[in-house]
């Protein structure tokens, strides 16, 4: 499923999205260069590839302009409002806890009883910053397709309107110190739910779903 973008898409955080991939791919794929990570983001998005994502992009932002040159027009106010920048993260912060860093998924993964064989490369990075998980997702598909997606969670146990799918709303809550359990819900139905749980030595991740066991193991 792929992720949904913003109404207004800004195509500069795009392009840190994909730097972001990039450092994260490069810990098992060391020639990934920055048109990869493209591409893998825009895949992400349900693009088949930068430039068509660049294109929606500068579109969207286009027929936003022209609305709002309509709009001041006929309004002697303009708008003030200020976008202040993200504020810089302590990665060493996020470090502390037993989730965050990389992890690859591993030969042995699981589905079923049976070993994977439909993907080839799997990898995820968890950030975490107070009650702010962000994960980033990397998949290479047995046909060498890649797709990346970067997801803010709050898992707060509240519910919040999910990044992918229409209508979804995500709950994020901890269930112990190093299990995060996602349930996705529509119309208050759950469809469905992805468990994270770190080993007690703090060297691999479960991640369950009620179709699939995946084994991964720390990036060092």
């Amino acid at each position: 499923m792929p992720q949904r973008l913003p109404p207004l898409p800004n195509l500069d955080h795009l392009k840190n999205q994909a730097k972001d991939v990039l450092r994260v791919a490069r810990r098992q794929r060391s020639r990934w260069r920055l048109a990869d990570a493209q591409h893998a983001v825009a895949h992400g998005y349900g693009f088949d590839s930068w430039p068509a994502l660049k294109v929606h992009v500068e579109s969207a932002r286009g027929r936003r302009r022209a609305g709002n040159a309509v709009r001041q027009r006929d309004s002697s106010a303009g708008d003030t409002r200020v976008v202040l920048p993200p504020a810089k993260q302590d990665r060493h912060l996020r470090s502390s806890h037993p989730l965050a860093g990389t992890w690859a998924q591993r030969p042995s993964a699981v589905s079923g009883g049976h070993v994977r064989a439909q993907m080839d490369e799997m990898v995820l990075e968890f950030e975490l910053t107070d009650g702010t998980v962000t994960l980033t997702q990397i998949i290479i598909d047995s046909a060498g397709r890649q797709s990346a997606t970067k997801t803010v969670i709050q898992a707060d146990g509240q519910d919040h309107a999910a990044e992918f799918g229409d209508a979804l709303v995500l709950q994020a809550t901890w269930t112990n110190d190093r299990t995060l359990e996602l349930t996705f819900k529509h119309a208050e139905a759950v469809v469905s739910k992805w468990t994270y749980e770190v080993s007690v030595d703090g060297q691999s991740v479960v991640v369950s779903t009620t179709e699939q066991v995946v084994v991964f193991g720390r990036v060092e």
